[in-house]
C-alpha cells in the first residue's frame, strides 16, 4: 500500500514499481521538483526486470504530472494529471501543496479502498465543496471547505477539525472537555470544546484605579456580543450602546458605575451581527 504520500523530485520516477502484484497507490500527489529534463515524474506500474508482468494492481485518487503504466496492471482510475500548478495548490513555490477551494481534484475521487485521514490527519472524505456529498480529494491532501458540515450537525467541518473533534460524526451534544457546555454551544460561543476554562461567562471585577464595578468577558474576533439586564430574571433588555457588538479578541467590558441593587445580566454570543 502506497498512500497519501507527498513526492517532489526532479527524475521520471515519481512512483514506480516493477513486476508489482496486489499493490496499491492511491491518494498521493507526485509533482516536478523543477521544470526540464529529467521529468516530469510519473507515476507508473510496469514489468520486472525479468519480463514478469504487473497484476491485479490499484492506482486510484492521484494527482501526478504523468502516469505511464503498462496494460493490464489491474485497475486505474480517478486520477488525475497536474499540468497547471496554479490550478491545484496553495503555494507550488512554497511547497505548499494543500489544495485550492477551486481545484479540480475537490470530491474528484472514488471511496473505494480510500485512506480514512490525509496525509496530515485530516478525515476522509469531507463534503470539499459544500453540496451535500462527501467524496474523497485526489491527492495526499483533503480540502477542508469553510462552511461544509459533512456529518450536518450544525458545526463547520473547519470549527470540528480545528478544535480535535470528529468532522465526520455528529457530536454537537456530546461535553469531552466536562464543563457541562455541549460542543455545539461551544461552537456558538466560539469556545473550546476540549477545554474546561475556556466558557463564555461574565466575570465582576474592580478596577484598581477608580474601585469602579466591572463586568468583563473574554472574546472572539468571529462572533458578536449582547448584554443584556434584568431586575427579576424574567423581563430582559439589551444594555444601551451592548447589541450585537463584534468581538475583538481580547477581554471585553462593561462599567458597572453604580449599580443598581438586585440587578442580574447575562450575555449572549452570535455569529453575525
Amino acid at each position: 500500500m502506497i498512500e497519501n504520500n507527498v513526492v517532489m523530485v526532479d527524475h521520471w520516477h515519481g512512483i514506480t514499481l516493477s513486476g508489482a502484484r496486489n499493490c496499491r497507490m492511491v491518494n498521493n500527489t507526485v509533482v516536478d521538483l523543477e521544470a526540464g529534463s529529467p521529468g516530469p515524474p510519473w507515476i507508473r506500474i510496469g514489468l520486472h526486470k525479468d519480463g514478469q508482468p504487473s497484476t491485479n494492481n490499484v492506482i486510484r485518487n492521484n494527482l501526478a504530472t504523468d502516469y505511464n503504466s503498462d496494460a493490464g496492471i489491474g485497475a486505474v482510475d480517478h486520477n488525475q494529471e497536474v499540468s497547471s500548478y496554479a490550478t491545484y495548490f496553495v503555494d507550488y513555490a512554497a511547497r505548499d501543496l494543500r489544495l485550492i477551494q477551486t481545484a479540480p481534484a475537490i470530491d474528484a475521487g472514488s471511496a473505494a479502498g480510500a485512506p480514512t485521514t490525509d496525509q496530515a490527519g485530516i478525515p476522509r472524505p469531507l463534503d470539499g465543496n459544500a453540496d451535500g456529498l462527501a467524496l474523497p480529494d485526489l491527492g495526499a491532501r483533503e480540502f477542508v471547505h469553510p462552511a461544509a458540515d459533512t456529518d450536518a450537525d450544525a458545526m463547520p467541518d473547519a470549527w470540528e477539525i480545528e478544535h480535535s473533534l470528529n468532522a465526520l460524526s455528529a457530536d454537537a451534544a456530546e461535553d469531552p472537555d466536562g464543563d457541562t457546555t455541549d460542543n455545539l454551544r461551544e461552537y456558538r460561543a466560539d469556545t473550546n470544546p476540549t477545554d474546561p476554562l475556556d466558557v463564555l461567562a461574565l466575570k465582576l471585577t474592580q478596577d484598581s484605579t477608580t474601585g469602579a464595578q466591572v463586568l468583563e468577558w473574554r472574546s472572539s474576533a468571529a462572533r458578536f456580543y449582547t448584554l443584556e439586564r434584568s431586575a427579576d430574571l424574567r423581563v430582559w433588555e439589551e444594555v444601551p450602546g451592548y447589541a450585537r457588538l463584534p468581538g475583538t479578541g481580547s477581554q471585553m467590558s462593561y462599567p458597572l458605575a453604580t449599580p443598581p441593587a438586585g440587578q442580574f445580566y447575562r450575555l449572549g454570543a452570535f455569529l453575525a451581527p
